[in-house]
Formats: structure tokens, sequence, C-alpha cells
């Protein structure tokens, strides 16, 4: 899980915080169980499920920390047998009880083309089979027919990620994107983890990194 680079940095560090105050925080999200990504040829694992005798563990250097961010990761890393003990610490998400301004969702919602009175669903995780975007487009399918039954317009999926990064798992959203019949209800949206240009979204949308307030305002002064 970790390569011969976070050896000779763990040692180094080992090296630099003897003496001194200080040490490292190993942060981890995913573990060798939950980190179930496969191999687009044979379909086997990429990673072991458990470490092995090669695997470089979190060591006790100076003041670390390991910390992983829930219970059940906390758990497995208890039987790993490193030197250092694990922590949960739940990830810090932002406090977004004042919510975004109409203003600015008007914005976004002209960016994206999004029609004015549509939900947006956000379905914010990297295009790999064992994230379930699969699932997130079966979801919005079974909804047509209660919109339909409540006469209620169908909300947009939003979906980060680029179909490049599994190319067969990307073709099967499309094609079921295609069967259950949502072109234009699923996009991929801004923000995706990859750097930018343009990219196709499942719905055969196309996903463009909207630009800043500081390259609209050149833009439109260079227009003038």
């Amino acid at each position: 899980m970790r390569s011969a680079s976070a050896v000779a940095l763990a040692d180094a560090a080992a090296s630099y915080f003897t003496g001194r105050p200080g040490g490292i925080i190993y942060w981890d999200h995913d573990l060798f169980g939950s980190y179930a990504v496969r191999g687009s040829n044979q379909g086997g694992r990429i990673y072991p499920e458990w470490p092995n005798e090669l695997t470089p563990l979190p060591r006790a250097i100076g003041a670390s920390r390991w910390i992983v961010v829930t219970e059940a990761l906390r758990l497995e890393a208890c039987t790993y047998g490193a030197p250092l003990e694990p922590e949960w610490i739940p990830n810090a998400l932002p406090d977004l009880a004042g919510g975004a301004s109409s203003a600015d969702l008007a914005e976004f919602a002209s960016q994206e083309d999004l029609a004015p009175g549509r939900a947006v669903l956000l379905n914010p995780v990297r295009i790999f089979g064992v994230k379930g975007v699969d699932w997130a487009i079966r979801f919005l399918a079974a909804l047509r027919q209660v919109c339909g039954e409540s006469d209620q317009p169908m909300p947009y999926l939003l979906v980060f990620g680029a179909l490049d990064e599994d190319e067969a798992y990307g073709r099967s959203l499309r094609a079921l994107v295609a069967e259950r019949r949502l072109p234009g209800g699923v996009r991929g949206p801004p923000g995706s983890h990859r750097a930018g240009g343009r990219r196709s979204g499942p719905g055969g949308g196309t996903e463009v990194r909207p630009r800043t307030k500081g390259q609209r305002g050149r833009q439109r002064r260079a227009q003038a």
C-alpha cells in the first residue's frame, strides 16, 4: 500500500525528529480491506486484502499519529500489528448551514445549462466500479415514475470524475444511461479531481471547467 519512497521518507523523518519536537501524521481514508479497485485486464484486486512483510506500516516517529476516518477502518488497522496505534478522527466537513446565495445558484445553473426548478443530485466520486455510479443512475431512473405521479420535474444527476479513468466502466455507464433513457439528465460537472478542458459526461453532456470571475471580466474587456 505504501511504496519504497514512503519507506525512504519515514527513514528521513526518523532521523530528523530524533531529539526534535514534532512528528508525522499518517492519514488513511482507505485500507487494504476497503480499497477494492480492480485491474482492467484480469479483474483481480490491485492491492491484496491484507498487508504482508513487504508492506511498510506507520512508525512511531517522534510525536507521530496514525489517523483513519471511520471506526471500521480503525478496527481493521488495529489488526495490522503496526507499532503506532490508529485513531479515529472523522473527516472535517464545512458548515453549510447558511447555504449558497441565490445569485451563486443561478450562476452555477447558467454555467451548467440547468433548467430552473429542477433539483440537483450530486454524486461526488471518481468513476470506478466500486464507487457505485451505476446505482446512482438506476436511482435517477427510478425517480422518473415518482416524479411523474407527483407532477414534479426530474432532477439532474451531476457526477464528478472522468470517464477515461476506468474506460470499461465508463462505457457501461453510457450504455446504462441510454438504456434507461436519461440522456441530458446525467452530467459531468466541473470540479473533477483531474485537471480540466472538456470531458464527456455519462449522459453525453460536456463538462467545461467554469471560468473564474477574473477570467470572465478579462473576456468582457477584450470583447469591448
